[in-house]
């Protein structure tokens, strides 16, 4: 579900929004679900904020337990 206010999201990591007083943009940005893994490591190499860096090793590592439950699916499925 899109509104017109969303940033498109190729534009996301790039966009700077002058109003982030409490800085909270970057942990929003790290929550963002369109952003994918190689992106998620872009930020944490980028970000200085504690928050959001938790938020995106939090995410990485969600990904990854997603990657490796995917492989041992595709093992346990009957050869053809």
């Amino acid at each position: 579900m899109s509104t017109q206010n969303d940033t498109p999201k190729d534009e996301l990591l790039d966009k700077h929004f002058e109003n982030d007083k409490w800085g909270l943009v970057n942990i929003l940005k790290s929550a963002d679900r369109r952003i994918g893994r190689r992106r998620l490591e872009m930020m944490r190499r980028k970000t200085h904020n504690i928050a959001a860096n938790k938020v995106l090793g939090l995410r990485m590592e969600i990904s990854d337990g997603i990657r490796q439950h995917k492989v041992v699916d595709k093992e346990l499925q009957p050869k053809a």
